[in-house]
């Protein structure tokens, strides 16, 4: 469940796009599924996003996760929310809240609720300027940005870089298309003009649009 919740989170964090995109997930690493992400501007310029995934793994395993980021319109964010459930019932859902220097955490596994409140640590910079691109900001080729990532697993903040590389030629459902190449953390990610995703890749794991 660990290595299915953290594709989830990757995939959002590298997702920038404007409305709602259905994906197939495939790739060598065996894991097989869809992938439902909406990503909005709000009346207030903050951003709403959302991901429902459901993957397969080669033995059979289904994991369904959901998870749910609200950004202010500088990027800070506001709250995070995760749901992952199996059909064996390891449900578990995770809730963060971001305020004045500190994350409230809210984490229930079953019937077990757990609750603290951490402390930012100095010298981290949370603010997710990637998260804008394409959908409000306009970014030339070479720009980048960097910020901390907050794993809500692992309650960790991770640094991360964004850069986005300008155009290149793929190919979407077998046909070429010119799409915008972003890359984050390691992984790679082709939207079109309006940044909605074509194609996300990860080591062993390609999500490609459908719609």
């Amino acid at each position: 469940m660990r290595l299915l919740a953290a594709l989830a989170l990757t995939t959002l964090a590298i997702t920038a796009l404007a409305g709602e995109v259905k994906m197939k997930i495939g790739g060598s690493s065996g894991l097989t599924g869809s992938a439902t992400v909406v990503n909005k501007l709000q009346e207030d310029g903050s951003k709403y996003v959302r991901m429902q995934m459901e993957l397969r793994s080669t033995d059979g395993q289904i994991v369904n996760v959901m998870q749910e980021s609200v950004y202010d319109r500088t990027g800070m964010p506001v709250r995070m929310i995760q749901n992952t459930s199996t059909a064996e019932g390891r449900d578990q859902r995770i809730v963060a809240v971001f305020s004045a220097g500190t994350v409230k955490i809210r984490a229930t596994t079953g019937g077990d609720t757990k609750e603290e409140t951490l402390s930012i640590p100095a010298g981290t910079n949370p603010l997710a300027k990637f998260e804008f691109w394409f959908i409000r900001d306009k970014i030339a080729a070479g720009g980048k940005t960097g910020y901390s990532r907050f794993d809500l697993q692992t309650t960790k903040w991770e640094r991360v870089e964004a850069v986005y590389h300008g155009t290149k030629q793929i190919t979407v459902a077998g046909k070429s298309v010119k799409a915008n190449f972003v890359e984050i953390a390691g992984a790679k990610a082709y939207v079109d003009d309006a940044g909605d995703p074509l194609r996300v890749e990860m080591e062993g794991i390609t999500l490609e649009r459908t719609n």
